[in-house]
């Protein structure tokens, strides 16, 4: 099973190392092909990434190379590439507080362009920064911005399984070993899901630490050696020499110290090729406790001095110094951040609030609008219906005029009727009473005249005289009865009304 997997893992590690051979090479053609300086920023900045693992002189004079060109050509993109690149060397070289202070100028860059990738970098290498110099949380908070931010969608899922793989390493480092394990099984399975036949070296190590955590040596060493072989076909020296650490320790911890200085040796002069003063300090301690076990001192004595400078370029007064200054102007700087937000929050405030302030006075002007102007179409309404009321009560007033004045019309045209009607009776009635008056009058006369003629004698006179009084009589009859008569028609036509 063993020898199966050792062949699996030759076969995975030989393709691997044909990859990133084919890749660098890719690179340098496409670099001597490119005609535009922005093509060879990016390019020279890749390249650099390529070169940390085995030359750390090339990859520095790349990155360089890379931020010269882009400072010229005011290319910011590929000024936070060049920065992210040289922060990354100059971390693995030790060198913590320059690697602070270029990676927190791309971040800040990063951050005022929107540039996600370079945000990316920036924040997984101060990370690591921390993560060396001991500050796991601080760690943990810079790398976990990547995994729970906006700025997941913007990186490769094979960037994002190196994100997990370095939360797993610092949660180790905080001695969580639960979470560390699951994290660097996810970035494994996420890595092997992508591509099978390539699995870093980088995850490989740190599975092979976290078995050795929990006892499981046999396991550790599988890893350990697994990793060594991938870094040695791919020329990784960087993980080469942190493989030829851990195997190292993990045979002093197993009390076989021929193997371990075998390794703590290689590992010394990996680590001293690439200047990882990092893990060189790791190898020198070691080397240091195996040669006072053989009760070499000579050989410790020499390792202790070396430890001793090494320490001091890394951890010494002047480096903690830079540190701490920069830590200072950093935090300082992230006050004043805070206070330009918060001032900026403050005045976002305060329009809002005068914003909401106006749009309620404007509110209530045009409610106050709304309701006077309902008020002046109450008020004209109002008047309008007085108005109306008023035309309505002399509307009323003249249709009472027009009636009584109808009324009097027709009284007054009753009466003209009726006066016309009287006048015509009257001079119906007339007619006849005017025969019967002068036939009255006639015979009052004939009467006198035939006094006269009795007292004369004359009869026959007499009897003439009495014959028109007759006549008389008989017409003034006949008109009395014709009066009459206009009376009863009259009186027969008001009873029939």
């Amino acid at each position: 099973m063993k020898l199966y997997c050792t062949i699996l893992f030759f076969i995975l590690y030989t393709s691997v190392a044909l990859g990133q051979t084919a890749q660098a090479d890719s690179i340098k053609r496409l670099l001597a092909n490119n005609n535009t300086d922005t093509g060879k920023v990016l390019l020279l900045a890749r390249l650099s990434g390529l070169y940390q693992f085995f030359n750390s002189d090339s990859s520095m004079l790349l990155a360089k190379q890379a931020l010269k060109l882009a400072k010229e050509k005011k290319y910011v993109i590929g000024e936070i590439r060049a920065l992210n690149a040289l922060g990354s060397m100059y971390r693995s070289r030790g060198e913590f507080p320059e690697a602070l202070e270029i990676v927190m100028q791309s971040l800040r860059m990063s951050k005022s362009i929107g540039d996600s990738v370079g945000l990316a970098n920036g924040l997984s290498t101060i990370g690591l920064v921390y993560s060396d110099l001991g500050e796991y949380r601080l760690a943990v908070n810079y790398i976990s911005q990547i995994k729970d931010g906006k700025v997941l969608f913007s990186i490769s899922p094979s960037y994002y399984a190196g994100v997990l793989s370095h939360l797993g390493n610092a949660y180790e480092k905080m001695n969580v070993l639960d979470s560390a394990l699951l994290y660097q099984r996810w970035a494994y399975a996420l890595t092997r899901q992508l591509s099978p036949q390539n699995v870093p070296s980088l995850i490989f190590g740190r599975l092979g630490f976290l078995q050795e955590r929990l006892n499981n040596y046999d396991s550790a060493l599988y890893y350990y050696r697994a990793t060594l072989r991938n870094a040695i076909l791919t020329k990784d020296v960087q993980n080469q020499g942190e493989s030829q650490n851990r195997l190292g320790e993990l045979f002093y911890k197993l009390k076989q110290p021929d193997s371990s200085i075998y390794y703590a040796r290689r590992a010394f002069l990996a680590n001293q090729q690439i200047v990882n003063k990092n893990r060189l300090l790791v190898s020198t301690a070691l080397l240091i406790n195996l040669f006072k076990d053989k009760k070499n001192y000579d050989s410790a004595l020499h390792y202790q001095e070396f430890l001793l400078a090494l320490k001091d370029s890394v951890f010494g007064p002047e480096k903690f110094k830079q540190l701490q200054l920069l830590a200072i102007n950093e935090q300082q700087r992230q006050y004043e951040l805070q206070t330009r937000e918060t001032r900026a929050k403050t005045r976002f405030q305060q329009i809002g609030f005068l914003s909401a302030l106006g749009v309620f006075f404007l509110i209530v002007l045009l409610l106050w609008r709304n309701n006077r102007q309902k008020q002046k179409a109450n008020t004209l309404l109002q008047k309008q219906k007085a108005e109306t009321e008023e035309q309505k009560m002399k509307a009323e007033v003249t249709l009472e005029e027009l009636k009584a004045t109808q009324a009097q019309l027709i009284q007054r045209e009753k009466m003209a009727s009726l006066g016309e009607l009287t006048a015509g009776i009257a001079h119906e009635i007339q007619n006849p009473l005017n025969f019967v008056n002068n036939f009255s009058e006639v015979n009052t006369e004939l009467v006198e005249e035939l006094k006269q003629e009795a007292r004369s004698g004359h009869t026959p006179e007499v009897l003439q005289i009495a014959e028109e009084i007759k006549e008389n009589e008989q017409k003034i009859n006949h008109h009395g009865k014709r009066a009459d008569a206009i009376v009863k028609g009259m009186l027969q036509h008001s009873r029939a009304s």
